[in-house]
């Protein structure tokens, strides 16, 4: 969208996409788990328990693997003379990601949820190998 309208149009884009998907989240209420009373007692900071660690790091690694699939997109296709390309290629990438997310938001997956953050964090490192080997981006 930068390339082809104006460079401030993937942010826009973007922006307008946040704000419709917050707000059809926050009105989605059918989904949403009762309300349970407190439970008194002391406790300590959730950060202090060890799937909140491994959640916390599994996630910094996703956002750290998505910036740098993004930067290195721009930075490939730039390479490649096809810089308009790079919308394309991290479009495409977002596409993905969109469907897997609804296609495994739809099945009832009977796997414990450890095992499925581990393969999502596997198939996530196993997309970005394709960017080590591009010679052209189709268009």
């Amino acid at each position: 969208l930068s390339t082809a309208l104006f460079p401030e149009a993937g942010m826009l884009a973007s922006t307008l996409f946040l704000g419709f998907g917050s707000a059809a989240f926050i009105l989605q209420r059918a989904t949403e788990p009762g309300v349970r009373p407190a439970e008194h007692g002391a406790r300590g900071s959730a950060i202090r328990l060890r799937p909140v660690q491994i959640i916390t790091f599994a996630l910094i690694f996703i956002g750290a693997t998505f910036a740098t699939t993004e930067v290195s997109t721009v930075a490939i296709t730039e390479e490649l003379g096809q810089p308009e390309a790079a919308s394309l290629v991290i479009g495409v990438y977002a596409l993905g990601s969109f469907i897997l997310g609804i296609i495994i938001g739809a099945l009832n997956l009977k796997m414990p949820l450890q095992r499925q953050l581990a393969i999502a964090v596997a198939v996530i490192a196993l997309t970005t190998l394709p960017l080590l080997v591009p010679s052209t981006v189709p268009l």
